[in-house]
């Protein structure tokens, strides 16, 4: 088992790597990020990847056959974007989606209070 004092100078050295990333992103000033786009974007379902990160589920990417656990989602998206200050960019799934899921994660991001998207987006925080 890991000590205390191994496990916090741990810590501080990957606060430090994040900390070097997000100063070197700032820097570049990108204007636009993107997030789940291309073959991948086709069989995401956004809702996935929103609430609390321990209620979010496991799911087979059928792209890469590969396990996505949601844990970076859209509101983890959302607050990098302002945090390196840069605009978001995402995809929508119009493989295994609809329209209208698409307009959904829209008002979700974008909507400030109000509608059944932009009140679940303030649920959760």
């Amino acid at each position: 088992m890991t000590n205390p004092r191994e496990l916090s100078q741990n810590w501080r050295r990957l606060e430090y790597r994040i900390g070097a990333r997000f100063a070197a992103i700032q820097w570049t000033q990108m204007g636009l990020n993107s997030d789940r786009v291309g073959n991948f974007v086709s069989g995401y379902h956004w809702l996935d990847g929103v609430g609390p990160k321990d209620q979010r589920p496991t799911v087979l990417d059928r792209a890469w056959n590969t396990l996505d656990t949601n844990q970076f989602g859209t509101n983890e998206f959302m607050d990098w974007c302002k945090r390196v200050n840069t605009e978001p960019l995402s995809g929508f799934n119009l493989g295994t989606g609809t329209p209208e899921m698409a307009a959904a994660l829209v008002e979700y991001c974008n909507v400030e209070k109000g509608t059944e998207w932009s009140d679940l987006r303030r649920k959760h925080g």
